[in-house]
């Protein structure tokens, strides 16, 4: 058998990418492995849907995304705030699933087609979650900025700054300063747009935040250790300083 030589004509080029990569909590530790397939299928399918909605929303269809095993990687090329937003909504989504997630959001290099997907972006998004996030959070990396204002720069004809960047999602509450000085995605944020559809006690917002704590403390009482408590007790924190800071006095975790 004679092989022929390798075509590299349609060699992958890279391209500068905003990329986020999470993966779900707890799986390793999980005994049912069918039980967090579901979950990934369940996690994959709600991804379809917010990137089919925020693409109707903007008119722009350009989040693309990979899934293996419980790791999910999404990416666009222009589109940031749309890739924060997004994030944002699913983890509210799967928080009421009793499911929390771990990862990063940054910007850099990426060769891609329908079945591969390497680059210096997907690397640095993999190191940040796997060694700074730490807790159930989506850290925002400094490049995130970078390459945002790069964006805004190009789309506005005149100079945006990484740091302006940064105030304005900070300002609409969507991204928050942790404890150790890194910036986080603020999901929970995500549910304010179902402000005005609560109307009370009973309503979308209330019921979501009441799920998000009952969660967390079941996470926290069925910990096994102090590494895994740790991480929920972070939560809780989370959950306390946005139920303070909206006044939802009764929804704060005691």
């Amino acid at each position: 058998m004679r092989f022929e030589p390798i075509d590299r004509s349609n060699s992958f080029e890279e391209k500068e990418c905003f990329i986020a990569f999470f993966d779900i909590l707890g799986t390793k530790a999980h005994e049912d492995s069918s039980l967090i397939a579901q979950t990934i299928n369940e996690i994959n399918e709600a991804l379809n849907f917010f990137i089919e909605l925020h693409g109707w929303l903007s008119g722009d269809i350009d989040i693309k995304k990979k899934v293996f095993s419980d790791n999910f990687c999404l990416f666009t090329k222009e589109n940031y705030d749309v890739l924060l937003r997004l994030i944002g909504s699913i983890q509210v989504e799967i928080m009421q699933m009793g499911t929390f997630i771990r990862g990063a959001v940054c910007h850099g290099s990426l060769a891609f087609n329908e079945e591969f997907l390497y680059g210096k972006g997907l690397i640095d998004a993999y190191e940040i979650e796997s060694k700074i996030s730490i807790f159930p959070r989506i850290v925002i990396d400094n490049s995130f900025f970078e390459g945002a204002a790069k964006i805004a720069t190009y789309k506005n004809q005149k100079p945006v700054s990484p740091e302006e960047i940064c105030n304005k999602l900070e300002s609409s509450m969507d991204c928050l300063t942790d404890s150790d000085c890194l910036k986080f995605v603020n999901y929970l944020q995500a549910l304010k747009g179902n402000k005005e559809k609560a109307g009370g006690p009973d309503g979308l917002l209330m019921k979501a935040l009441g799920a998000h704590a009952k969660h967390i403390i079941d996470n926290i009482n069925n910990a096994k250790d102090k590494k895994i408590e740790k991480k929920y007790q972070w939560c809780k924190n989370y959950h306390n300083m946005f139920c303070r800071h909206y006044q939802y006095q009764d929804l704060i975790i005691k």
